[in-house]
């Protein structure tokens, strides 16, 4: 079972896929949204909504459906979708999707990037510090990378920073703690250098169910100083790329991380359909950093994680492709406090210090909750935008 607050926050998170939606989609939900939410919602958003609860999809007569999208592919989903799947059409019934096996307990892993990357380094102009993890299955082993240099440590199946430890040198008992029981519970631990982070950003990308790749975009998103993820800047591809470039210095010509940053995309676009493509259909994210290299200039980290599943970049791109006036920008966070009254209490704040305007049927400005506050909710999605461009990161 997973822990209670990862029960929780997907509990209190559980509309974010109607972002996704398209017209006449059914969006399955654990509970329907009251609907102050869903008249909010539908004062920016150009289509009709069909939420409906697991139960009620089980117990109605439903139409032919052709694919089924979760958040994420996991026994948990295959096991919670499974009376739907008689539903759908050839295309998904024939699909490796639509069968748990083993191939995708593997490629779902952050295992799968000490595989990948080695493959996209061979591309590239050659770096001066060695970024490929490496698969650790004993606490002797991480010990003695430790002792090397400073190591970022991660559970291979986990998600937004929660399964991410920072080590230096001799390992503290919490952290000793910590690695006997992913290793136990999981079979091994992927060690890589700790670098020197500039920036964070992905790219992102969807796998059509023939195979072939198309490519998205970019996202930009920041975390707290644990490594775990809070939100992402929101605004147009055009902007999103000039910010990420902003980040550059003068070790950097401009046309130099143009040039790497297309053959990492090409790259991606013509190696991974062999890789992944058979065994995937959906959203995914692709996870980089910008880094200092030994020689301090900043080079692109180009695969820290791939996130075979939807992910808040795309969910941030989705957003301001449905939601957002073109003329806007700012950020998505994913919120939590310790209680009900306390969220509410600082979404109330908010609300006060960022005023929303809503024009031209999008939101333009102000606070913008994307999830419903119910009365016991922990964890809440919502937009902080502004029109001026003067708002800050």
């Amino acid at each position: 079972m997973p822990p209670a607050r990862i029960v929780k926050m997907k509990r209190d998170l559980a509309v974010l896929p109607v972002y996704f939606a398209r017209e006449n989609d059914i969006v399955a939900v654990e509970a329907l949204p009251h609907d102050n939410f869903i008249s909010s919602l539908s004062e920016v958003l150009d289509y009709q909504v069909d939420y409906r609860t697991l139960a009620d999809i089980e117990a109605a007569e439903l139409p032919k459906l052709t694919f089924l999208h979760p958040w994420g592919w996991s026994p948990s989903s295959h096991l919670a979708l499974a009376p739907l799947k008689s539903y759908c059409d050839e295309t998904f019934q024939s699909h490796p999707v639509a069968q748990w096996s083993d191939v995708h307990y593997e490629i779902y892993g952050k295992g799968v990037v000490v595989d990948l990357l080695p493959h996209l380094l061979q591309k590239l102009a050659p770096y001066q510090i060695n970024f490929v993890p490496k698969r650790c299955t004993s606490i002797e082993e991480i010990e003695h990378e430790a002792a090397l240099r400073s190591v970022v440590v991660k559970a291979p199946w986990s998600g937004a920073g929660k399964g991410v430890r920072f080590m230096h040198s001799e390992l503290t008992r919490f952290e000793r703690e910590w690695s006997k029981g992913v290793l136990k519970q999981q079979g091994f631990v992927t060690v890589a250098t700790l670098l020197e982070k500039v920036h964070d950003f992905a790219m992102q990308f969807y796998i059509h169910p023939d195979g072939q790749i198309e490519y998205l975009g970019i996202s930009l998103f920041f975390t707290n100083e644990h490594g775990a993820y809070v939100g992402n800047h929101v605004m147009s591809q055009t902007e999103l790329y000039a910010s990420l470039k902003s980040y550059l210095d003068d070790t950097v010509a401009s046309a130099t991380f143009d040039a790497e940053f297309a053959t990492i995309r090409d790259t991606y676009l013509s190696l991974l359909p062999q890789l992944i493509g058979r065994n995937y259909c959906g959203y995914f994210g692709i996870d980089m950093m910008l880094i200092r290299d030994a020689d301090r200039s900043i080079r692109i980290h180009p695969m820290v994680e791939i996130n075979l599943r939807c992910n808040m970049g795309i969910l941030s791109s989705e957003i301001y492709n449905r939601i957002v006036h073109s003329k806007a920008k700012g950020r998505m966070i994913i919120d939590h406090a310790p209680s009900a009254e306390a969220l509410r209490t600082k979404l109330e704040e908010l609300k006060q210090e960022y005023p929303t305007i809503i024009g031209e049927g999008k939101v333009q400005s102000g606070f913008f909750a994307l999830t419903p506050i119910c009365v016991d909710s922990l964890y809440c999605a919502y937009l902080i935008l502004d029109n001026t461009g003067v708002l800050q990161e």
